[in-house]
């Protein structure tokens, strides 16, 4: 069961994973 706090910290994870892939493939 996920508490509110913890989806929040999971989205923020996500949101960062997809804009390192995101800056890494401007790079290119």
């Amino acid at each position: 069961m996920f508490t509110k706090h913890r989806m929040n910290c999971l989205m923020l994870q996500e949101a960062k994973l997809a804009f390192k892939e995101r800056t890494i493939a401007f790079e290119y």
